[in-house]
């Protein structure tokens, strides 16, 4: 199954992957990368799935903290 990447942003410092995977775990988690310090995570999920999740979870809000959820660019 081919996945799509999310960037998550304005997580809580304190959230952690298993708490990522729980969040997005109806999309199909594959891998979650977690930069705390920074307060964003890139999650794999099935591609299929992808905008339902952007839809679904942009803008909601995650321990009092409304996150930012878009597909992950590609660097330049």
């Amino acid at each position: 199954m081919a996945t799509k990447t999310l960037f998550v942003g304005n997580l809580p410092f304190e959230v952690t992957e298993m708490d990522l995977e729980t969040a997005f775990g109806a999309y199909g988690v594959r891998r979650v990368r977690l930069i705390s310090e920074r307060g964003f995570a890139f999650v794999e999920v099935e591609e299929d799935r992808l905008q339902e999740a952007v839809d679904e979870k942009h803008d909601s809000e995650l321990w009092g903290r409304r996150l930012t959820v878009n597909e992950a660019k590609q660097r330049e």
